[in-house]
């Protein structure tokens, strides 16, 4: 059975701990880090949606479906809302919700988690959530991202407003989670503020 598991990439913050609008930060490879983030995730995933804010256009390509979410200032959760209705009409299979200050993901570490949800998607289980968890230095396990989620969970994204976001429908399926452990640092790395930008060596 054909499955499309696609990702929706959250690009239409405020970015206002940064001070400015950090989609557009340049990283050591010249790319922005917006650039950075839809090359990183379109590369793995069959479909990707960006999510931006009202008016604002983004790449030309036949893989990435840009949509405007025009409640976007009133909280993630309205982003994730509008990107979860492109994702059904769509007919995802299955849809990973990835931040667009988070390009820091290893291709690697994409492709497995695109996997094990397909996997789960192909023996018919119901209602999965797949989610990286890194173990830190200290001992203990960091839940990460992006987090997939089977497509019969897209309904429940489309009711969220304000910033509720994809961590409220993890919750009420929390039994469900399959946790995949990774030692890539790149799922609990986003840039808030400059000073987590990377730097030239």
């Amino acid at each position: 059975m054909n499955q499309t598991i696609g990702c929706i990439l959250l690009a239409a913050g405020q970015s206002r701990r940064f001070g400015g609008d950090k989609r557009h930060a340049r990283l050591t490879s010249g790319t922005t880090l917006l650039e950075a983030s839809i090359e990183r995730y379109r590369c793995v995933f069959d479909e990707l949606i960006l999510v931006l804010r009202p008016n604002e256009s983004g790449p030309k390509s036949p893989q990435v479906f840009v949509i405007q979410a025009k409640d976007a200032a009133l909280g993630m959760g309205h982003s994730l809302a509008a990107g979860a209705r492109e994702a059904r009409i769509r007919s995802w299979s299955g849809v990973f919700v990835a931040l667009a200050d988070m390009p820091f993901v290893s291709a690697t570490t994409l492709a497995t988690l695109k996997q094990t949800l397909q996997d789960r998607l192909e023996t018919a289980q119901p209602t999965a959530i797949v989610q990286p968890v890194f173990r830190a230095s200290d001992g203990s396990d960091q839940p990460g991202h992006p987090v997939g989620f089977s497509a019969d969970l897209l309904p429940e994204f489309e009711a969220l407003q304000g910033d509720s976001g994809a961590r409220e429908v993890v919750r009420r399926h929390a039994h469900r989670r399959v946790v995949v452990h990774v030692a890539d640092p790149g799922v609990l790395l986003d840039v808030d503020r400059p000073d987590q930008l990377p730097r030239p060596p």
